[in-house]
């Protein structure tokens, strides 16, 4: 890579950063306002989990790799990963996905085989989304249901049933899954799975999204707490409410990362708890220190991608 075309990529990176905070500009200046009450520890534990968040999603991606027989050393796809995360803000909200397609196969790997992965991701983390949803609701949730009333009522509600339903049939069955891949590597004239697709690598994978899927709830609970010092809703319907606005934001087409999808969804959800100046910080503030996280992991991945590429 050039030293010229590495400056000018860099530079585009930090700008769309920059983009989507400057969106956020109001409620960082009510962030700044609010310094002397904001409890500086918990703001940087979330920041904490929603790094350790995105890393075990690469890790989740990595694993995948690896159940469909394409074999890359961690740093690699971890540089492909997080590199490809500031592409998650472009118009069309594929690009994270068709980066990280791109990359691999122009390093050799088979196309179907990394599309296969990307499937996997979505699959996987989408359905462990709505189960994590449904179980805190249950346990932590109102009785009528107030909270998740957004959801239930929606027009999208049918949908998103009938993916997560197709979803849990294709990717808790490996049989179903490893046939309909080795179908169409056939139908390609691709090579097909050299091996069974075992079923505890697959309950691995969504234990992966699990985990990687509480510490971002834990994140959102610890940037409110850390703005509130007695949090009116508890933990477990907290999480909630932002697990059901993440999976309203995982299946609004065409949005650009869920950017704003997830945070209208959340913002109406908490609004029964919540208001006013409070109500904005906790649901941009998260978004923010995600992004910033990002761009950190974007920078490092950046100059370790130039540097593996002059070597």
């Amino acid at each position: 890579m050039s030293p010229l075309l590495r400056i000018v990529a860099l530079l585009l990176g930090l700008a769309l950063c920059v983009y989507v905070l400057v969106g956020h500009a109001s409620s960082l200046e009510l962030v700044v306002e609010r310094l002397s009450s904001v409890s500086l520890p918990k703001l940087i534990l979330a920041s904490l989990f929603f790094l350790l968040h995105i890393l075990l999603v690469f890790y989740a991606w990595h694993y995948s790799l690896g159940i469909v027989g394409i074999h890359v050393p961690p740093a690699f796809s971890g540089t492909i990963y997080i590199a490809s995360l500031i592409t998650r803000y472009l118009p069309g909200g594929v690009w994270h996905l068709g980066s990280r397609l791109v990359a691999l196969s122009r390093s050799g790997a088979d196309p179907i085989r990394v599309g296969a992965t990307l499937y996997l991701e979505q699959a996987a983390a989408l359905v462990v989304c709505v189960l994590l949803a449904v179980m805190m609701l249950l346990v932590g949730g109102r009785s009528d249901g107030g909270y998740i009333g957004v959801l239930a009522n929606s027009a999208m509600s049918a949908p998103i049933l009938g993916v997560v339903i197709a979803l849990l049939t294709i990717g808790l069955y490996p049989a179903v899954f490893r046939v309909l891949l080795n179908k169409l590597l056939q139908t390609l004239k691709r090579p097909l799975l050299s091996k069974k697709i075992d079923s505890q690598a697959l309950l691995l994978l969504y234990g992966i999204h699990a985990v990687s899927l509480l510490l971002f709830v834990g994140g959102y609970y610890y940037t409110a707490s850390a703005l509130i010092e007695e949090m009116p809703a508890g933990i477990l319907l907290f999480s909630s409410e932002v697990l059901t606005a993440t999976v309203i934001g995982f299946v609004a087409p065409f949005i650009p990362g869920g950017l704003g999808v997830r945070e209208a969804s959340l913002a109406v959800l908490l609004s029964n708890a919540f208001d006013g100046s409070d109500l904005a910080l906790i649901v941009v503030l998260p978004r923010v220190l995600i992004v910033c996280m990002e761009l950190m992991l974007f920078v490092g991945a950046f100059l370790l991608y130039g540097r593996r590429m002059d070597a």
